[in-house]
């Protein structure tokens, strides 16, 4: 059970992490920039589909890198092929 609280825990940090990118360039008009996140833990599968959900509903480009993989979100589609 304490795990699962703290994987909650994780999720929602990553999930802060690209609404705290996306308040920084409020204030910029007119520059849209993508939105860098770094981890030390793996990203897992429910956080990956939500990075590529976020992309394509927002038109932004997310880049996540964890301990293993570099991640790019486009538009839906992420640069790993869904490995």
């Amino acid at each position: 059970m304490a795990t699962r609280a703290t994987m909650t825990g994780v999720r929602s940090r990553e999930r802060k992490e690209v609404g705290e990118g996306l308040k920084e360039e409020e204030g910029e008009r007119g520059n849209r920039t993508e939105i860098r996140i770094t981890k030390n833990l793996r990203t897992c599968y429910d956080c990956h589909s939500w990075f590529k959900i976020v992309s394509r509903m927002l038109t932004r480009v997310i880049i996540v890198r964890d301990r293993v993989r570099f991640y790019k979100f486009d538009g839906g589609v992420c640069s790993c092929g869904d490995y």
